[in-house]
């Protein structure tokens, strides 16, 4: 009685599907390349002043894996008070705003 050549068949499309997959997953990176790592910028700056004021601030740009802080500082002319708070996400490129 011949046997049915058909589970034979789908074995080895089988196998040779996962072994394409397997060979392929390892070819992947296990992160994401630097060209397509996205940045962010925190930054903290609070501010007063009467008819001349100032402002002062720190924050960090988080881009490529490496983290830069920097500080903030500036006059203000007026009245002026507060406290700013920021957040920016998806940088790609340092150009970006």
């Amino acid at each position: 009685m011949p046997q049915n050549p058909e589970p034979r068949v789908r074995g080895r499309a089988f196998r040779l599907i996962a072994l394409l997959l397997l060979a392929f997953g390892l070819t992947m990176p296990a992160t994401p390349s630097f060209a397509q790592a996205a940045g962010q910028v925190r930054v903290k700056i609070v501010k007063a002043g009467l008819l001349v004021g100032g402002g002062a601030g720190s924050g960090v740009l988080t881009y490529r894996g490496k983290t830069y802080p920097f500080k903030i500082s500036g006059l203000s002319f007026g009245i002026t008070i507060g406290a700013t708070v920021g957040r920016r996400l998806g940088i790609r490129y340092p150009g970006d705003q």
